[in-house]
């Protein structure tokens, strides 16, 4: 297990870690690289989180700017390597 990442699936994968801590492709977030050093002290060597509790609190948080993606329907998606025979 890597990770936990708020996302969704229709249509197009969407990450909200990517979205603002990894690659910010369609705005801007904050210049100062502040709003969200919280959480991002918080992801894991993969950039995705611990728990799906820290998913959650930083979903809400990610939720709360009106220019965040409040296209999808959000899920806290469970992130798992799998080895698979070539």
């Amino acid at each position: 297990m890597l990770g936990y990442d708020p996302s969704y699936f229709g249509g197009d994968w969407f990450s909200a870690i990517s979205d603002c801590m990894c690659f910010p492709r369609w705005h801007g977030t904050d210049k100062e690289g502040e709003l969200f050093k919280k959480y991002h002290d918080k992801l894991n060597q993969y950039a995705l989180f611990d728990t799906p509790e820290t998913a959650r609190e930083f979903l809400e948080y990610y939720l709360s700017f009106d220019w965040t993606e409040h296209v999808g329907e959000y899920v806290i998606t469970e992130v798992r390597l799998v080895k698979g025979n070539a």
